[in-house]
């Protein structure tokens, strides 16, 4: 399965998956969020990276912050992390490139970015190598 950017594509990586899983092994953490973090400013439209339901919609003071869930075929899930802002509601259908939400500094964040998770059967993955410009 492929997935679209869901931020524009020439966002800049503040933090790969790989940096993530090497955060979380230098604290001992065992929880974490291992995903692509992209700097954007507050207010950029993120959108669906493959067609799905939402699944869960979250405002977590701590964490991912506003976020929303998306489930997938095949076991796939996406999170959309640090939002201001919901633009879908649960159990909506998007397509790839329907707007979720807006981009913010919400729950644990340093600055305005979208943490952007994939799992497969509940464990993250590397979203990067199925992540494409169209779908």
């Amino acid at each position: 399965m492929k997935f679209q950017y869901p931020v524009p594509t020439n966002s800049i990586v503040t933090q790969t998956f790989a940096e993530h899983v090497a955060r979380a092994q230098a604290h001992g953490w065992q929880y974490y969020n291992g995903g692509i973090d992209w700097a954007v400013v507050t207010g950029t439209p993120i959108k669906a990276a493959q067609s799905g339901r939402v699944s869960d919609l979250r405002r977590d003071a701590t964490g991912y912050g506003v976020h929303v869930r998306v489930q997938h075929e095949d076991g796939y899930l996406t999170i959309y992390a640090h939002l201001t802002s919901f633009s879908v509601s649960v159990g909506d259908q998007v397509e790839p490139g329907d707007v979720v939400g807006l981009s913010d500094n919400t729950g644990n964040s340093t600055g305005p970015h979208l943490h952007f998770e994939l799992r497969h059967n509940t464990k993250p993955i590397d979203p990067q190598p199925l992540l494409v410009t169209h779908p």
